[in-house]
């Protein structure tokens, strides 16, 4: 049987996170933005962070770990860096907002940086990035996660997979990202292998023996945990994005953090992000930039590929040929989830379907 249902057509999944979202009274403009991202996550064929976080989301309002409004207070705001409190809100809507204001701060002072506080779960990093490189802007951004990760040598979970995304303008070409996480894998997906019943490869988590494991259930015991990227490099490239984003908006560390599926919990996320947007055309005229950046890619994609290889990608690359694809034809949800969206939804009176 498979995992997937039938195609999903953009629509309908919209529709239903409008409904969704409207019976716990959230703000219609912070809904607007999620659903657009949502799309967008699916349809560059991400499938970790789409209709599987739409589940948790209402719940969290429900139980006030999660805030309906738009109460945000600038703690501190000077020429080039702000730092915010966004209080809970949802944070899909204060990503946006972030790399908007660190854009605003570059066109006057070559670069912005932007820390937010009291945050909550944003989703995919890319999306972040790339609203600076559509600008011909550099864009970078960081959370602070929840602490899945043991440090080289120890024992305990106290680093999170702290992923970050850069983007950059390339001429002609799509923008050029970098999105990527300290772990092998990402948490959703070994939670979504544990809900179907299904294994993982035995190099990319341990258990709480800090053996590895391939059985999904062995994460999420006690003293389970991700194996990271470059094994002591992944856990330094986890550390410094937490410096970045739990020292810069004095916030907590990783594995004070709830975790985000957690629905017991009686603590707010309490999350931590960072943004840097660079002015590329206060450095250099935009179009030399890139100009030469597109020279670079160009290099590389017209190169030699391996043997059996019909093309060379740039990073991203993938992500782009997907979108292109999935924007007329559609694209799949683990039937699971999709099974599980339906029947909340059905909870909540609502009878539209994805």
């Amino acid at each position: 049987m498979s995992l997937y249902n039938e195609k999903v057509k953009i629509i309908n999944l919209s529709e239903l996170c409008h409904q969704l979202f409207a019976t716990v009274g959230i703000d219609d403009a912070v809904v607007r933005v999620y659903t657009d991202l949502l799309v967008e996550t699916y349809l560059q064929g991400v499938t970790t962070h789409g209709t599987s976080r739409v589940l948790i989301y209402p719940r969290r309002i429900r139980n006030g770990l999660l805030s309906r409004g738009l109460t945000i207070k600038h703690v501190n705001d000077d020429n080039a860096t702000s730092l915010i409190d966004v209080n809970y809100c949802k944070g899909q809507y204060v990503g946006t907002m972030a790399m908007a204001v660190a854009i605003e701060k570059s066109s006057e002072h070559r670069t912005g940086a932007v820390a937010l506080r009291n945050s909550n779960h944003l989703g995919e990093m890319e999306l972040y990035s790339l609203l600076a490189a559509e600008k011909n802007i550099i864009g970078f951004n960081t959370p602070d996660v929840a602490a899945f990760i043991k440090p080289t040598e120890g024992a305990e979970r106290l680093l999170g997979k702290n992923p970050f995304s850069f983007a950059i303008k390339a001429e002609t070409f799509k923008p050029i990202t970098l999105d990527m996480h300290c772990p092998k894998v990402v948490r959703v997906n070994v939670l979504l292998n544990a809900k179907h019943g299904q294994p993982v490869s035995q190099v990319l988590i341990l258990n709480n023996k800090s053996e590895h494991a391939t059985d999904s259930n062995a994460l999420f015991g006690a003293g389970g945990s991700l194996i990271p990227l470059g094994e002591h490099k992944g856990c330094g490239q986890s550390l410094v994005m937490e410096l970045l984003t739990v020292v810069l908006s004095q916030r907590l560390i990783s594995h004070k953090i709830q975790t985000l599926y957690d629905l017991k919990v009686t603590e707010s996320y309490k999350g931590a992000h960072f943004f840097i947007a660079i002015d590329v055309g206060r450095f250099l005229p935009v179009e030399a930039s890139s100009n030469a950046a597109a020279q670079l890619i160009t290099r590389i994609k017209t190169s030699r590929e391996a043997a059996d290889k019909e093309k060379i990608y740039s990073p991203g690359g993938i992500k782009h040929k997907t979108k292109e694809k999935n924007s007329n034809d559609g694209f799949q949800v683990k039937s699971l989830i999709n099974n599980e969206l339906n029947t909340y939804a059905k909870e909540l009176g609502i009878t539209n379907e994805i």
